[in-house]
């Protein structure tokens, strides 16, 4: 692979660990809010907000594993270490998926959450930021998932069209 594109790859990663940060202090910020609020969830029985604010950060955090994992790939590129890095970076996209969609349904029904009007707006805000945050993981993830990660599976002897 040419510098520039492992440059290129490399910036996506520090961005998607980076986001992977603010995306822990958003959560841990929404756990915040929804336990210091009276929250009171028509849907309590199906999803507690803060649980599902804490397994947000648990998966931003396993988000963050899986980047630096992905840095560190070069320095011993053993077959197990690509195999679970592979998995481990596949795990956290889905996750990433599951928790935007999971958001966005909590997003849209914010009008079942009984909450001080003060804490109304900031809830709003935080889930929106997680929103957008979350959405930027899924394509610098998957971008470098892609880009880096599955050309890296194919064996010594294979050859591109243009080569053969």
């Amino acid at each position: 692979m040419s510098s520039t594109v492992q440059s290129v790859l490399l910036v996506f990663n520090r961005i998607t660990m980076a986001i992977s940060g603010i995306q822990i202090c958003l959560s841990i910020l929404l756990y915040t809010i929804l336990t210091l609020s009276d929250a009171r969830s028509i849907s309590a029985d199906l999803i507690d907000p803060k649980l599902f604010a804490f397994s947000l950060s648990m998966i931003s955090l396993t988000e963050l594993v899986g980047a630096l994992v992905m840095s560190r790939k070069d320095q011993n590129d053993g077959g197990c270490q690509k195999w679970s890095t592979t998995i481990s970076y596949f795990v956290a996209n889905l996750l990433l998926v599951w928790a935007f969609l999971h958001l966005v349904v909590l997003h849209t029904r914010i009008d079942f959450l009984v909450l001080y009007t003060g804490n109304i707006r900031v809830l709003e805000w935080n889930l929106t930021l997680l929103e957008a945050s979350f959405l930027v993981s899924i394509l610098t993830a998957s971008i470098t998932f892609i880009a880096y990660v599955l050309p890296a599976e194919h064996p010594k002897n294979y050859k591109l069209l243009d080569a053969a």
